[in-house]
């Protein structure tokens, strides 16, 4: 009898309302949904760009002249649980940019002095991303969990210049015009209220053709290739409001251009710090974030917002 007793109660301890699962925070959550469970999120970021580190590491203009360029991004997240440790992912993004490049030329040996505005924009959906991500190692009290995802970026956007008006003012693509193959690897240890994640990643661009200006033919290209490394540390400010702090090393290799002669970029690097606020209100998670860029070297130096929101059936 006594046996029988301590038996249904190590029972009662483990259940779980499976309610309950589906409101755990970024921190408590595991790295990969539950067999069955399907989260849906929609996100939107924004990037006002006009600066960038030089080949010294300063803060310079864009092409040293009045370079503006505003961005949003808007993203349709979507995950299903296959089984507890294997987790299926697609991103649908859709693009909404608008460059504006403005100089003065002067020339008081002939009185001429004019400013010349180009004008260009980029509104539609881009390239959609299909990943999996499984869990190698679940998380115990000594050890970590260590997940590895892997995504396609499929070239569904556009890739050309379309509604052209003239060589300064037409619409310019949403697409890449090309495959890439992506991996990460993510290592995260809870010690409930706080968790420490470290992430490394690397991006790899295929060879893509598409036209670059409307006045150019298509012609052959391979994006750079990039790297990373991101730590982060959350900690619980309440049951519901979760804050992180990242700090990320992000590298890119040199683009190739086969033009006649081939054209070859800069390879580059930025530190970046990534503060995030989450709020839990049960199965609805809202995020916001903004991405600082520290200091770098051919790289772009301007903060990127965001901010998203989930749902988990």
């Amino acid at each position: 009898m006594i046996q029988l007793f301590n038996y249904s109660m190590a029972q009662f301890e483990e259940m779980i309302i499976p309610s309950d699962l589906k409101q755990q925070t970024i921190i408590t959550e595991p790295q990969t949904l539950r067999k069955g469970y399907f989260r849906a999120g929609i996100g939107a970021t924004f990037i006002f760009a006009d600066r960038f580190f030089d080949d010294e590491g300063n803060k310079s203009y864009i092409l040293g002249t009045n370079v503006l360029g505003k961005r949003w991004d808007y993203n349709l997240y979507l995950s299903y649980g296959i089984t507890d440790r294997f987790q299926a992912d697609m991103y649908v993004p859709y693009t909404n940019q608008e460059d504006l490049i403005s100089f003065r030329i002067l020339s008081p040996l002939i009185d001429y002095d004019t400013i010349i505005t180009n004008k260009s924009f980029a509104r539609g959906f881009s390239d959609m991303d299909f990943g999996l991500r499984y869990l190698l190692l679940q998380e115990d009290e000594i050890k970590p969990s260590l997940s590895l995802g892997v995504y396609l970026k499929v070239p569904t956007g556009r890739k050309d210049p379309y509604n052209v008006k003239s060589d300064e003012e037409y619409d310019q693509p949403t697409g890449a015009g090309h495959f890439a193959l992506s991996a990460d690897m993510i290592l995260k240890k809870v010690q409930y209220p706080y968790s420490i994640t470290f992430a490394t990643f690397g991006y790899y661009n295929f060879k893509g053709e598409k036209q670059f200006f409307p006045d150019e033919d298509p012609i052959k290209f391979k994006r750079a290739n990039h790297m990373g490394v991101r730590c982060s540390m959350g900690i619980h400010l309440n049951d519901w409001i979760v804050l992180t702090n990242e700090i990320g090393f992000f590298a890119h290799g040199k683009s190739k251009y086969y033009y006649e002669e081939v054209e070859t970029g800069d390879n580059g690097w930025a530190f970046k710090y990534i503060p995030n606020i989450y709020f839990q209100i049960r199965r609805i998670r809202l995020k916001e974030h903004i991405i600082l860029p520290l200091w770098g070297k051919n790289d772009g130096a301007d903060p990127t917002y965001a901010i998203y929101m989930q749902y988990i059936f």
